[in-house]
């Protein structure tokens, strides 16, 4: 798999907490601001990529979708950041990825 990937995420702020998500992958990670549970998403999905390929499961793991309600709620956070919704409270971003690399589009 040496093609490149666009993965889709999103991040929220929910009762005090900051969450990102991949809808592509189904990870979630929280933290105390939007950077860091972004971080922390990151950091999930390079482990995440590591571990399938290293065990020859990335045909049959990599994408691994969210369910409907999860692209619902990624699209509504879209919806909203094109509304200049804030983005300490909203956000939407890419990872271009390759395996064994990790960029933040």
């Amino acid at each position: 798999m040496d093609k490149e990937y666009k993965l889709r995420c999103y991040g929220y702020k929910k009762n005090g907490k900051y969450y990102a998500a991949c809808v592509d992958l189904t990870l979630i990670d929280d933290g105390n601001t939007m950077e860091e549970a972004k971080t922390s998403l990151e950091e999930n999905i390079l482990g995440y990529l590591e571990c399938i390929a290293k065990s020859g499961t990335a045909k049959e793991l990599f994408p691994r979708r969210a369910p409907f309600s999860s692209f619902i709620h990624y699209y509504w956070v879209k919806l909203l950041t094109r509304f200049h919704f804030p983005k300490k409270l909203a956000t939407v971003f890419e990872l271009k990825i390759k395996f064994g690399e990790l960029q933040v589009a």
